[in-house]
């Protein structure tokens, strides 16, 4: 998804937003994203951590896949899961941050290619 972005975000620790991403030529992707950071784990210096976790999890993303970040990532006490179904066209997925087998953020996304 190469090309400009916008997107709208809503909040810091529950989050809904749309992305437009122009492509080459008359590709564009529109993505709806909504979730964030569970109630149990809204202290903010914990959200802090959460988010520069996932910060790091999004830049290790594949260019195959390119929707959020890899389908397993894990560093320190945290580990990213992205279960991601379809293809540009038409995709949708799930990713959750767990600490200690607790899920402390979900978040859940679907879009695709505008014709």
């Amino acid at each position: 998804m190469d090309g400009a972005a916008r997107a709208a975000f809503l909040g810091f620790l529950l989050d809904a937003k749309r992305a437009t991403y122009a492509g080459q030529g008359d590709d564009t992707t529109v993505v709806a994203y909504a979730g964030g950071v569970v109630p149990s784990a809204r202290e903010s210096s914990e959200a802090r951590a959460i988010y520069a976790f996932l910060r790091r999890a999004l830049q290790r993303g594949t260019s195959q896949h390119p929707y959020r970040g890899p389908a397993l990532f894990s560093d320190e006490s945290f580990t990213y899961t992205n279960e991601t179904t379809g293809e540009l066209d038409a995709f949708s997925g799930l990713e959750q941050i767990t600490r200690s087998s607790e899920t402390v953020y979900e978040l859940r996304y679907a879009g695709g290619f505008l014709g």
